[in-house]
């Protein structure tokens, strides 16, 4: 038995109030740091690409104030996260987390791309559909690690 579950749908007005309310002296209050987001779907053809379920791409306010204030992901990349998850240059197999990939997006923070690590198909409760939840967004600094990755055959989809 699965409930359906309506997540509040993550827009740019998101992005700009997680960017003033996190930075405010009052910050973001501990509820509404746990409310799970909903930043859309994969596109067909990258649901094909990597072979994975049609499933809701989700992250918590939480993990989008982490993005902003340790990783420095700013707010014109956050507003439009999910057109950039669904136009990535590549996706890799994760060496390190089975079941997850990393997106490696087209956009370029302090001279790194930025990555984006996503656990496929994630249970979130019981009763509950399974979901892609998205853990981070952050320049990836070690750029290297790409060609190594692609080296070791983790390429799921996109350009080398």
């Amino acid at each position: 038995m699965s409930i359906k579950i309506e997540y509040e749908v993550f827009t740019p007005q998101m992005a700009s109030w997680i960017c003033a309310a996190g930075s405010s002296a009052e910050g973001i209050d501990a509820e509404k740091m746990r409310q799970i987001v909903s930043i859309g779907r994969f596109p067909a053809d990258i649901l094909t690409g990597i072979g994975c379920e049609d499933l809701e791409i989700v992250t918590t306010v939480s993990v989008f104030e982490k993005m902003v204030f340790d990783h420095g992901i700013g707010t014109d990349i956050l507003s439009r996260f999910h057109a950039i998850l669904c136009a990535p240059k590549q996706i890799f197999n994760s060496a390190s987390r089975p079941g997850s990939v990393v997106v490696v997006t087209l956009e370029i923070q302090r001279g790194n791309p930025i990555i984006i690590p996503i656990q496929l198909s994630k249970p979130v409760g019981k009763y509950q559909p399974n979901v892609h939840w998205v853990s981070s967004a952050y320049a990836k600094d070690n750029p290297g690690q790409l060609q190594k990755w692609e080296k070791d055959g983790l390429l799921m989809w996109g350009t080398t």
